[in-house]
């Protein structure tokens, strides 16, 4: 499989209803910071109503809530939801400081079916 994007030393892929987030050589401090998710939906109508401002649904998480470290290796595998995803944006942010990386990419590359 090959990743989707790669920033911040880690490499991202899209494997079914999941988003992975893989970084081979890696140590408790690379994911202290929290993560953010943005889902751009395909259609408008799938956001919440009160996310239909933003355009995003905003899913920001620790790196405890979806992944482990073993072997010096980090891996986190984040659920994605139901609905036809147009664009996913995600990264790693320090509160108050802004984002430390980030990645934005189609949610599926382009010619590939849904």
């Amino acid at each position: 499989m090959r990743p989707v994007a790669a920033a911040g030393g880690f490499n991202i892929y899209r494997d079914g209803g999941m988003l992975v987030y893989r970084r081979e050589t890696c140590a408790a401090a690379d994911v202290a910071a929290r993560f953010y998710l943005h889902l751009f939906p395909a259609e408008a109508k799938d956001l919440p109503a009160d996310r239909q401002a933003h355009g995003f649904v905003n899913r920001g998480f620790g790196f405890a809530e979806y992944g482990i470290i073993r072997g010096g290796e980090c891996l986190a595998a984040v659920p994605l939801p139901g609905y036809d995803l147009a664009r996913i944006r995600t990264g790693q942010y320090t509160p108050g400081a802004g984002p430390l990386w980030q990645a934005d990419f189609p949610a599926r590359p382009p010619g590939r079916p849904k």
